[in-house]
């Protein structure tokens, strides 16, 4: 179990809704991973990030998903890919990912509370 937080250190998370745009292989992934298009809305953009998600997702069911990402975590580099968010995902021990999705469409940008 990870250590108490504050609901104050919580709203620094800045969570948003966007929706794939695109998904295609990251060839430079050490495991296999996709780079992500996501549209965060006209506030926000269309935002890139490598996810190791490709056991759980294909390409072509992930266009038109509706995901959850942090929004506010500074870019890095991953495989090669500007990665501006992080999508968020659960993962079993066995190393299975599974995309976090809201229940019902949600507009783009719309933040997690």
């Amino acid at each position: 179990m990870a250590d108490e937080i504050s609901f104050d250190d919580f709203l620094k998370v800045d969570i948003r809704a966007g929706t794939i745009l695109s998904a295609r292989d990251n060839e430079k992934a050490r495991n296999p991973a996709y780079v992500l298009e996501v549209d965060f809305g006209p506030d926000f953009g269309v935002k890139t990030t490598s996810a190791q998600i490709t056991e759980e997702h294909t390409k072509e069911d992930l266009v038109g998903m509706q995901v959850l990402a942090v929004t506010n975590f500074p870019s890095k580099r991953v495989a090669g890919v500007k990665s501006e968010v992080l999508t968020l995902a659960t993962m079993e021990d066995s190393g299975r990912t599974v995309l976090i999705t809201p229940s019902k469409p949600v507009p783009n940008g719309t933040r997690l509370l």
